[in-house]
């Protein structure tokens, strides 16, 4: 029987954005990526925080009768993944993330709220077509400007303190690119050393945006230890 995945989109995606992954994944589990508050067309809340998103996707998995799947987080969705599993670590098998940002120094927070901002956005003329591909029907605006006051907190008040990563006891693995732009390697591995048994695996190249990531060479990587955490 195969595992049940639930990915995590990261900032300003969607579930359907996770696809090519998806796809890559889907003949070693049974695949669920759903759409976070205000994202993929959803009603956009007046405000973003990590903690409303756990409570949504434990919603989601209830609804859906999924019980104790394997999270698979992309960049800020891999943090809320970790929050997931330090705050209901009974709900989830086991954490798998890509390219997690967890060091929210001034620098990495002023560079994300630049990405956010629209008029940085309107330079791109395929991110906008992407944008509006994502949120159907909904003004992208309002979720860049959610994600961008979102970032700004992040940076005030991170919700995963330092012992809250030392208190994670679900296995993790932990992927990401030796070259990332926006996640350095040793921040991956400074993080690696706190979380307990955690386990790490590396890609060349970089890890944003998400179609830079090597969809088959992930698939070739997470479900072994998928099967290797259900074996224990």
């Amino acid at each position: 029987m195969k595992p049940t995945l639930v990915l995590l989109h990261g900032a300003n995606g969607c579930g359907a954005e996770m696809e090519p992954l998806a796809a890559a994944l889907r003949p070693y589990a049974e695949v669920f990526a759903p759409d976070l508050p205000g994202h993929g067309g959803r009603e956009v809340p007046e405000r973003f925080t990590i903690e409303d998103w756990a409570h949504d996707v434990m919603r989601q998995l209830e609804e859906r009768g999924i019980d104790l799947p394997f999270l698979l987080g992309y960049s800020l969705g891999a943090y809320l993944a970790l929050y997931i599993a330090r705050h209901a670590p009974e709900r989830v098998r086991g954490v798998c993330t890509i390219a997690v940002k967890h060091v929210f120094d001034a620098a990495s927070i002023e560079r994300w709220m630049h990405l956010a901002r629209p008029e940085t956005i309107r330079t791109k003329p395929w991110r906008i077509a992407e944008l509006e591909r994502y949120h159907p029907g909904r003004d992208w605006t309002q979720v860049t400007d959610r994600t961008s006051r979102l970032f700004r907190e992040l940076g005030e008040r991170a919700p995963l303190a330092p012992d809250d990563f030392k208190a994670i006891r679900v296995p993790v693995l932990l992927i990401s690119a030796d070259r990332d732009q926006i996640v350095p390697w040793e921040e991956t591995m400074a993080l690696a050393r706190v979380i307990p048994g955690c386990r790490v695996a590396m890609f060349y190249g970089v890890a944003h945006p998400l179609r830079m990531l090597p969809f088959f060479g992930l698939a070739r990587t997470i479900p072994p230890w998928m099967s290797e955490v259900a074996s224990a």
